[in-house]
């Protein structure tokens, strides 16, 4: 219950409306949900009930203070394209975000790096070949962050790389996209060792193919493939050859 004992003022003069303001505090994000009920009874002050006027439909707007509110925590963390020195991370996105911190550590070791992305994705560098690494993530907005997802998740690195993509056995290097981001048709481009059947797929962040070029025999050298990707977002393209996979990420925009 809010009492106000002052006489408000109209907001517009001459028209029989008038508003008050008041500060409460919500609950943590996700923490359990808040019911209103509102009833506005305006009131003369002269103690009695002749003039009081009880009003069971008031309008109630509710506005989230942004130099004080919390931000949500993350979720749906997952990971993929891992290579022997980096990793794709992506989380579900939060509303009111301005940014998101990361932090990764191999499992078992105390001290935290940390990464920052304005994008609910980040491919994060410089790990180590061979190494499980533990990580979460902390939502940034105009308020306070939030508290970091609260169950780390965990990804282990490959054993080897050249140029930067992990190798399960040698029969592709340099391989990439671009430009990325890619304002156009993005370009996968690699190299073969030998002569191998090559398979190209495009996969959205669900998990969806959303392109493939069919499995055919390349000789040895430099390959380059123009991607139809029409819808902006976030893609990894997956090269299979040679009986190993390569997996590397790109933007769309």
């Amino acid at each position: 219950m809010v009492e106000h004992s002052a006489v408000l003022p109209q907001d517009v003069a001459g028209i029989n409306k008038y508003s008050i303001q008041f500060y409460w505090t919500a609950p943590p994000p996700a923490s359990d949900s808040v019911s209103f009920f509102s009833l506005l009874n305006a009131v003369n002050g002269d103690g009695g009930k002749t003039g009081d006027y009880p009003d069971a439909a008031p309008i109630v707007t509710i506005y989230e203070n942004a130099a004080t509110a919390t931000c949500g925590i993350p979720d749906s963390i997952a990971d993929s394209a891992i290579t022997g020195t980096s990793a794709y991370v992506y989380w579900s996105a939060v509303v009111g975000a301005v940014g998101y911190n990361i932090q990764y550590r191999p499992v078992g070791t105390t001290t935290w790096s940390t990464a920052t992305s304005a994008t609910n994705y980040k491919t994060v560098t410089g790990l180590s070949p061979s190494t499980t690494y533990e990580y979460n993530v902390q939502t940034v907005c105009s308020g306070s962050p939030s508290l970091f997802s609260s169950t780390a998740d965990t990804l282990t690195t490959d054993t080897a790389t050249t140029s930067g993509i992990a190798l399960t056995s040698v029969t592709v290097d340099a391989f990439s996209v671009y430009p990325n981001p890619a304002q156009g048709s993005p370009v996968v481009s690699y190299q073969l060792h030998t002569a191998q059947n090559v398979s190209i797929e495009v996969y959205d962040l669900s998990g969806k193919m959303v392109t493939k070029v069919a499995g055919e025999m390349q000789a040895a050298g430099e390959h380059h493939y123009s991607l139809a990707i029409q819808q902006p977002g976030v893609y990894y393209v997956r090269l299979m050859a040679g009986g190993s996979s390569y997996a590397i990420s790109f933007v769309k925009k």
